[in-house]
Parts: C-alpha cells; structure tokens; sequence
C-alpha cells in the first residue's frame, strides 16, 4: 500500500506500506516492511523485514534486513527477524 505523497522514483515496492512523504529511488528494492513518515530509501539500497519509523534514512546501496547479525549490531532485531531503525536514524552501509 502506497499513500498520496509518496514518490517511488524509479524503485521497487513489495508487500509493504509506505506512508506519505516517503522517497524511494532509483533502483531501490522493498519488501515486506513498513516505512513511517519521511523515510528516504537511497539509490539501489536494499530493504526487506523492517519497519523504519519517522524520518529514517537508509543511504545509497545499503543493506537492512539482508544480514540478520549484522543487524543486530546495528539495529534493533525482533525475535522474529524484523530489523527495526527508530526515528531519524541514518543506516549503516
């Protein structure tokens, strides 16, 4: 589900939700996640299994999701496996 506001510049969006003010580039790829207000997913980064809250930044070619160990140096990994960056945080690449 994609809201109004939303710009998906030349990426891909799977089995997630965006919400408004969000920004996919290009060759960027989603999965199976949810991304709050303002998220900024950077050209050909990759995002599967997380939920990224208000105004998070995940910058040009990173990983969440792909590598649950480094995730969980990183980040916050439920015991489920979803990766989980809180308010404005910037990714790792």
């Amino acid at each position: 589900m994609v809201s109004a506001g939303a710009i998906i510049g030349g990426g891909s969006v799977h089995n997630s939700v965006v919400s408004p003010g969000v920004r996919v580039e290009r060759g960027a790829r989603v999965e199976d996640s949810v991304l709050m207000d303002g998220v900024s997913i950077g050209e050909g980064a990759f995002v599967r299994r997380a939920i990224l809250d208000k105004n998070a930044v995940v910058p040009p070619w990173a990983r969440i999701g792909v590598d649950r160990t480094r995730d969980a140096e990183l980040y916050h990994v439920s015991a489920g496996g979803v990766t989980v960056l809180g308010k404005g945080v910037r990714a790792h690449v």
